[in-house]
């Protein structure tokens, strides 16, 4: 529900400008955020992924600014609401927070591409010549650009480093837990 209030057609009707100053019950607010918070505050261990993989499907899929900015700022709500939550051991959470800065998690992963079989490639001809590139102003109007997968999986390594920011603030850490993330805070700053 949160979700589909954040990226659907809900959304979608607030952002008209026209409606939502007529209407109060129009206008966005912040309660659908402070709705993830809460229920990341009260889930159990085994449904953190539930919470956080429809959002990185959203990441794929988007090359808008204003939905990755959206993300984040659920993320960050998510990861408030974590570190609060007292039903999920702080071994769990450590754990987490390591896979997801070291983008190990494998289900947080973006897919990878398939190998493709010799039948499969279709083979250029090398003889034939390329058609001459054309001026970089008349190549400005192509709005198809190819965004990789992992163009928004930074939005995942920030949320690790927001519930590690979080959980250090609060105390609420295990020392052993830390030497493993010592190496990759290390490498970031590098």
């Amino acid at each position: 529900i949160c979700f589909n209030d954040i990226f659907g057609k809900v959304n979608e009707e607030q952002e008209v400008g026209k409606i939502g100053h007529k209407t109060p019950e129009a206008k966005p607010s912040r309660k659908t955020f402070l709705t993830l918070s809460i229920m990341a505050a009260h889930i159990s261990e085994k449904c953190i992924l539930d919470l956080i993989m429809p959002f990185k499907q959203k990441l794929i899929e988007t090359q808008s600014k204003k939905t990755v900015t959206k993300i984040q700022d659920c993320m960050v709500q998510i990861a408030a609401g974590l570190t609060s939550n007292v039903k999920i051991p702080i071994d769990a959470l450590m754990i987490l927070i390591h896979g997801t800065i070291s983008e190990s998690i494998p289900s947080l992963l973006p897919e990878k591409k398939k190998k493709l079989n010799a039948k499969q490639i279709k083979r250029v001809d090398c003889f034939i010549i390329q058609e001459e590139p054309k001026r970089r102003g008349a190549m400005s109007g192509n709005t198809n650009v190819k965004a990789s997968k992992v163009t928004n999986t930074y939005v995942l390594v920030e949320f690790g480093l927001e519930m590690l920011h979080a959980m250090m603030k609060k105390k609420r850490f295990e020392a052993a837990f830390l030497d493993p993330l010592i190496p990759l805070l290390l490498d970031s700053l590098r």
